[in-house]
């Protein structure tokens, strides 16, 4: 325990763009300004902004650091790495969105204020682009994170304590090579195999097609069964 207390004053005691440069191995400013910016807009929103706590946790936030932001894998361990995998598939939707190009270490704009007294985020570029898209997955993580700020345990960590990556992050996903479409609005957007287009999405919901129709306000129902004008 004395280690793990001596371990997280160091932690704390790195300044953000110190540690943004740290876990940039080949120094790609494209990566550092990201993460910069995703950095900024986490530590805006906690009371104590320590960003190292959600770099090499679990087996989703930045599991590698900055130099490999996608490679992920295996089930969360726990509420903060289900929120990091939440925007990793919210990101792989923006790219099945926007193109190729809409990467994950495409920057942004955004902005944060205060309202009623309480901290919040803005994405200000245009809506229906790649950069939006991408901001708006980042805004999400860094809400949820500050309600979750509490929670996290170097048990998680594997640069910091002892959480074996290699052992506990696991593929499991069959379809996740063929993720070809995407369900739901932004922030919460996700991928899902389309089956060569027998599943489609209806509200958040993905469905059969051949079983279940998507009628009026986004309600599943059996197919053929939708008021008349409606479903699809």
């Amino acid at each position: 325990m004395a280690a793990i207390k001596m371990k997280e004053r160091s932690l704390a005691g790195s300044t953000g763009i110190e540690l943004a440069r740290a876990l940039v191995v080949d120094e790609s400013w494209n990566q550092l300004n990201k993460l910069t910016q995703l950095m900024e807009m986490i530590m805006y929103l906690q009371h104590e902004p320590v960003f190292s706590k959600y770099c090499f946790y679990g087996c989703w936030c930045l599991p590698y650091g900055a130099e490999a932001m996608g490679k992920t894998a295996g089930d969360p361990v726990d509420e903060i790495d289900a929120t990091c995998r939440a925007k990793q598939l919210c990101y792989k939707c923006a790219q099945l969105d926007y193109g190729a190009n809409c990467k994950a270490t495409v920057g942004y704009r955004f902005k944060g204020y205060t309202l009623n007294g309480e901290r919040r985020l803005r994405c200000l570029d245009t809506e229906n682009t790649c950069e939006r898209a991408l901001c708006e997955c980042d805004r999400r993580l860094a809400e949820k994170l500050s309600y979750l700020e509490d929670t996290s345990s170097f048990d998680y960590h594997s640069k910091y304590g002892d959480f074996n990556y290699a052992e506990t992050c696991v593929p499991k996903c069959q379809n996740c090579q063929k993720w070809d479409e995407c369900c739901g609005e932004y922030p919460e957007r996700y991928p899902f195999f389309s089956d060569y287009g027998n599943k489609g999405c209806c509200g958040r919901k993905t469905y059969y097609k051949s079983v279940l129709q998507c009628c009026k306000n986004d309600i599943l129902q059996p197919k053929g069964t939708c008021q008349y004008g409606y479903g699809k």
